[in-house]
């Protein structure tokens, strides 16, 4: 099998050229490629639209421990383009044969983070299931290209509702590909995943113990 090396040319903030000559695709989303660099970096480059900069700042500038790390934007015609951030590595366990706390103390990280965010009225259009990544011990969010500032009200309930059907959903997936658990009833798994994920938004975190803390591992759940 051929090896193909993607070249892209990028530049800084200063007009000075940075090439990127490597083949590590990791995968495609909606507006672009992300590239793995090293073992701690990857490159996100965006075909469709571009990351606004003054967004791209702010994000970088706030201390997030649910998010991967923003690195080096980089730029065409002034628009950023091309954008270092956080490798994270997928865990080969699924997050429904993890501790349940697993879930729980994560969701909580994310959920600290998401409330930071709100209050600086960023709405995070983009957070479901697709973008959480379930590593070996964190899950952690890895894509921010639909995030804007927003003077709505709502923005706190709009971002915990997106977070909590992204965990919801991202149980969904993993119950699908698990033949260990049978799945007579779509519909009777979607009303049950409701049930687990129905939070009270003023504690979402105390509600989501409540409602999964009786047993050791999620896949308990659903072995019944």
């Amino acid at each position: 099998m051929p090896v193909w090396v993607i070249y892209m040319t990028f530049y800084d903030k200063d007009g000075k050229e940075y090439n990127f000559n490597h083949c590590g695709f990791i995968n495609e989303g909606t507006t672009g490629r992300v590239y793995r660099i090293n073992d701690t970096e990857c490159l996100k480059r965006i075909y469709f639209g571009c990351f606004q900069e003054d967004m791209f700042n702010l994000l970088s500038s706030i201390s997030l421990n649910g998010f991967v790390k923003l690195g080096i934007p980089f730029y065409i015609n002034n628009f950023i383009k091309a954008y270092t951030m956080e490798y994270f590595k997928k865990s080969s366990e699924s997050i429904l044969d993890k501790p349940m706390d697993y879930t729980i103390d994560n969701f909580e990280i994310i959920y600290n983070d998401v409330v930071k965010l709100s209050s600086l009225r960023i709405k995070l259009y983009d957070l479901c299931w697709k973008n959480l990544i379930v590593g070996d011990s964190k899950v952690k969010v890895i894509d921010f290209d639909y995030y804007d500032k927003t003077l709505e009200e709502d923005v706190y309930y709009f971002n915990v509702a997106n977070l909590v059907s992204a965990f919801k959903l991202l149980y969904l997936k993993e119950i699908r590909l698990d033949n260990s658990i049978n799945v007579p009833n779509m519909n009777i798994l979607m009303d049950y995943l409701e049930t687990l994920f129905n939070v009270d938004y003023n504690n979402p975190v105390l509600t989501l113990r409540k409602n999964l803390g009786s047993v050791k591992r999620p896949k308990d759940l659903f072995l019944k």
